[in-house]
């Protein structure tokens, strides 16, 4: 019996200790169907995969066996393995109200049309540029000295390497 992994997806989602499907560490984690992806569920040959990120101050082992039970009536019969990659954790807890702020402009989708943008000659599209350096955050740059440096001698050496 084929896994219908949309069924599984919807089914893991409505778990209250669940806070949404999760897509593993390199976006690996997902079925693939004409045209679409179902994010979080792999169904292999021997087991079925349910990748979730879990709700903040509910015990992991209570979501894993919660997504264990929804999701095993429709695994066709392979055991369901759950995997809680992430948790979700409220904002507030790192003293911040809100989420970040919305980024300005449109969100782009994928087969949406893109506006194309001509340059003149010499414009660069840049409206401003900050070069950063390397080095602790604050910190002086220093000038690193002009010519060649000299040869390191054992003077220089602590003791023990000398």
């Amino acid at each position: 019996m084929a896994v219908d992994v949309d069924a599984v997806a919807v089914a893991t989602e409505a778990c209250p200790g669940v806070a949404g499907l999760s897509s593993g560490r390199f976006a690996e984690v997902a079925t693939y169907l004409p045209g679409r992806r179902v994010v979080g569920v792999r169904a292999t040959e021997d087991e079925l995969e349910v990748h979730v990120v879990a709700q903040w101050e509910v015990a992991l082992p209570f979501v894993a066996a919660e997504v264990r039970s929804v999701v095993a009536p429709l695994s066709g019969g392979l055991p369901v393995a759950v995997f809680i990659d992430d948790i979700d954790i409220p904002p507030s807890l790192f003293g911040v109200e809100e989420g970040p702020p919305e980024l300005p402009g449109e969100v782009v989708e994928p087969g949406d049309p893109i506006e194309e943008v001509t340059l003149l000659p010499g414009q660069t599209g840049v409206e401003e540029l900050t070069v950063v350096e390397p080095g602790p955050l604050g910190a002086p740059l220093e000038e690193e000295p002009k010519g060649r440096r000299p040869p390191a001698s054992d003077e220089d050496l602590p003791g023990d390497l000398r």
